[in-house]
């Protein structure tokens, strides 16, 4: 809170007061597949990427780990495309993550 002369109180733009402060900030990366529902293959847009491996996991309801790809990203947007031949039917977890950050979307395999 900052104090003009009259007396009352406003706050600081937050903004401006992160611009000031020594903290680096990292850009949220984000992931869009389409199309989901996917039959036999599907691709994976990423946005938002950094410098950082990123590690893109599939996974089925019961936890277990499908597929995994680590990507090395060459710019801060990438695509994948995924195959699902020989997978059963039915609902996956896509998870996304690099660092701290991680993004899950679910995915619906069709058959």
């Amino acid at each position: 809170f900052t104090t003009n002369k009259t007396g009352s109180a406003s706050l600081l733009n937050a903004d401006a007061a992160s611009r000031n402060s020594d903290a680096v900030e990292t850009e949220a990366f984000g992931m869009h597949v389409s199309p989901n529902p996917a039959t036999t293959m599907a691709v994976v847009r990423l946005t938002g990427l950094g410098t950082e491996p990123v590690s893109l996991r599939l996974l089925d309801l019961t936890g277990r780990v499908v597929r995994e790809q680590t990507i090395r990203p060459e710019s801060s947007t990438e695509s994948v495309r995924l195959t699902f031949e020989n997978m059963p039917g039915g609902l996956y977890l896509l998870q996304l993550s690099s660092g701290q950050q991680a993004r899950t979307l679910k995915l619906l395999v069709s058959r």
